[in-house]
């Protein structure tokens, strides 16, 4: 199976049964394709594509960036540059992916969901 690796957390997003994510449109990010779900090099289940959503980073708008990481659109845009650096131009092409929990993993989603919360709390201090 392939593998899919999430580089943050944000929002809690990986624990629910449903949750969205924007990554660089690559090939392979079709509706109804599975992965191995990673978070930080742990695998925390199987993941399906619900739907795809293209559009350009210069179309980042507070709508997507809540859905993706509970955050304003200057947050994901920065998180974005940040990630992939010279690479991102206004028209670079960016997959706003529904995606849904088929099997968990349910050991090491308790314990991604235990180091949430305790980033969570960090961020309050």
């Amino acid at each position: 199976m392939l593998q899919i690796e999430f580089s943050q957390n944000f929002s809690g997003q990986i624990f629910p049964d449903f949750f969205q994510d924007v990554r660089l449109n690559e090939e392979g990010l079709y509706a109804g394709n599975m992965f191995d779900g990673y978070l930080k090099s742990i695998r925390f289940g199987y993941v399906r594509i619900v739907s795809v959503r293209i559009f350009s980073y210069s179309k980042i708008n507070d709508t997507i960036s809540y859905m993706a990481i509970g955050k304003p659109a200057a947050a994901l845009a920065l998180h974005i540059k940040n990630k992939h650096g010279n690479i991102i131009k206004p028209d670079t092409q960016l997959a706003l992916i529904t995606w849904e929990n088929v099997e968990r993993n349910f050991e090491t989603q308790g314990d991604l969901l235990q180091d949430w919360w305790q980033n969570k709390k960090k961020d309050r201090i």
